[in-house]
């Protein structure tokens, strides 16, 4: 898990909620005010350290999320 306090760990929290909705590009946009390739780099970076991240197609966005299988 990411350092806490940080915004890759807030990412992290983000996509392991529970709901199952995910979160999309924008979301976490809005959130970490980072820009897209920033984000794709951080979801980069959870997959090499181990993490397994699903993305869903619904509609016309994409949807992330972390699952443990």
């Amino acid at each position: 898990m990411p350092r806490t306090g940080t915004k890759q760990a807030f990412i992290f929290e983000m996509l392991a909620r529970n709901r199952g909705a995910g979160a999309t590009i924008c979301d976490l946009v809005e959130v970490t005010i980072w820009k897209p390739n920033m984000l794709h780099a951080a979801l980069s970076n959870l997959r090499f350290n181990g993490r397994r991240i699903t993305v869903e197609q619904a509609r016309e966005e994409r949807r992330y999320r972390i699952t443990t299988d």
